[in-house]
């Protein structure tokens, strides 16, 4: 005889009923009541990469399409999805809709698996996104090319060089911040001060005079042995005080360790900071290389986010980036030569080097090289392109190694007739960044280089300050810097 309630329905079919209820409840407030708590609140931390290999290190990001509550229920099913799955950083207050997350099978089941679907494939759209999040794997960034070498200068032409460093400036001074390795002590007259900035910053700490990425701190000095951050600000600022122009402060954003290194989440959260400091010209004398045609973890996932993520920042603080177009790298050019069978290592539209690839199609990114006048030709050992490249800074010498360089602003020789000198797009890009801080106040557009960058084509202090030449038409696109 089978149990049976008051009201004929048996005691079984009664349990199951209530069970089922029970289910289909509990997945709509899971829906409704999206479970984050998982992310905790780690803030921005700075990542031991031997306990958490970078390979495994994936940069998620709300995609600026969609709403907050999609974003939540996304993080939500894909804790369900892969349990092992942790958050190892947040960029602090500046921007929590982009997270550091880490396991070895994430990123392989965000390729195959649009997370929330059950089981279904990939996001339609493109590479890099699953249903309301951008996503891409954290590469490694870098700065490589300020190998220092002395010359004989007795049969060069050396231009005068400014060793010294500026006074302190005025306090409505123009912010240029410098992504780098930091800046020396010797440069502590131009830091710029910055009001409160959505940095969270560790208790007992200040970000107004910058940040350090690297240690997660307010120690911006330059613990490269060459100094490269310090090289880059002092080339600004040389610059600056060449054409008489606005009073330049520097923001250093230290993204590199005294190896040269940084991270691409280091890397955004910088930017994030810096938009929210009052910079209005970003000088990035750094990237990296990737490749389109590789392996489904290589796809085009870092261009979709980052291209998401650049136009919300420099767009929204009304800042203009100048970036290094990128120098030769033997191990990087010998991965493109087996992924595109083609050995143009140099032309920046298919050996595609960040940031300053995003030049081709964002107006306030600007990207440079390095070209002499006496070849008319860009440096053989940097990137170039005739449609993505804008300006060539002239270099000082060329060396009597053939190679393009400009002389080492920090470093006085110590014989006579001597020169030290360094190399690279790194120190192009300063030149560019120097001249527009020098003429920004009469910029009448100051975002969009099609507009301003031709009106740098004028004479300041009897000098000129960029010329258009058609022998490197096939090379850059706007022009070269006067020498």
């Amino acid at each position: 005889m089978i149990a049976s309630t008051r009201y004929g329905w048996p005691r079984t079919a009664l349990c199951a009923l209530t069970a089922l209820l029970l289910v289909v409840s509990c997945d709509r407030d899971r829906h409704h009541h999206p479970d984050i708590s998982w992310i905790g609140n780690p803030g921005y931390q700075a990542i031991d990469t031997n306990k958490f290999p970078l390979k495994f290190q994936v940069i998620v990001y709300k995609n600026p399409d969609s709403s907050k509550e999609q974003f939540d229920r996304w993080l939500s099913d894909l804790k369900d999805e892969v349990p092992g799955v942790q958050a190892l950083a947040v960029c602090a207050h500046c921007d929590t809709d982009i997270i550091l997350l880490f396991d070895s099978t994430l990123l392989l089941h965000l390729e195959n698996q649009t997370v929330g679907s059950n089981g279904g494939g990939p996001s339609p759209g493109p590479a890099g996104m699953n249903g309301p999040t951008l996503y891409s794997s954290n590469y490694r960034t870098g700065n490589h090319d300020s190998t220092r070498r002395t010359f004989a200068g007795r049969d060069l032409k050396i231009p005068v060089i400014n060793y010294n460093w500026p006074k302190p400036t005025a306090t409505d001074a123009l912010t240029v911040a410098v992504f780098d390795s930091g800046l020396d002590s010797a440069g502590a007259s131009v830091v710029a001060t910055v009001g409160p900035s959505c940095f969270d910053a560790p208790a007992g700490m200040s970000s107004t005079h910058g940040w350090n990425f690297v240690d997660n701190n307010a120690n911006t000095q330059d613990d490269m042995p060459d100094k490269h951050g310090t090289k880059v600000s002092k080339i600004i600022l040389n610059q600056v005080q060449r054409y008489g122009g606005n009073n330049v402060n520097i923001l250093p954003v230290k993204i590199f360790d005294s190896n040269g290194q940084g991270t691409l989440f280091a890397t955004l959260c910088g930017v994030a900071y810096a938009s929210g400091t009052g910079a209005r010209i970003v000088n990035a004398s750094f990237g990296f290389y990737h490749y389109a045609e590789s392996d489904t973890t290589s796809s085009l996932k870092v261009e979709t986010m980052l291209n998401a993520f650049l136009k919300k920042y420099l767009n929204s603080a009304g800042m203009a980036l100048v970036a290094a177009a990128g120098n030769d790298d033997s191990g990087e050019d010998a991965i493109f030569q087996s992924i595109s069978h083609t050995t143009a290592y140099r032309y920046l539209d298919a050996n595609r080097f960040y940031p300053a690839y995003f030049s081709k199609t964002f107006p306030n990114i600007i990207a440079v090289t390095t070209v002499s006048a006496k070849t008319q030709k860009p440096s053989p050992l940097e990137n170039a392109s005739k449609t993505t490249v804008d300006i060539g800074a002239q270099c000082d010498v060329i060396a009597p190694d053939g190679s393009y360089v400009f002389v080492d602003p920090i470093v006085r020789p110590q014989t006579p007739n001597t020169v030290n000198t360094i190399t690279g797009s790194s120190f192009a890009a300063p030149v560019v960044t120097g001249r527009i801080a020098a003429l920004y106040s009469k910029l009448t557009n100051k975002t969009d280089k099609q507009v301003f960058v031709p009106t740098l084509n004028t004479i300041v202090n009897g000098r000129p300050v960029l010329m258009i030449d058609t022998a490197l038409a096939d090379s850059i696109v706007r022009g070269e810097l006067a020498p």
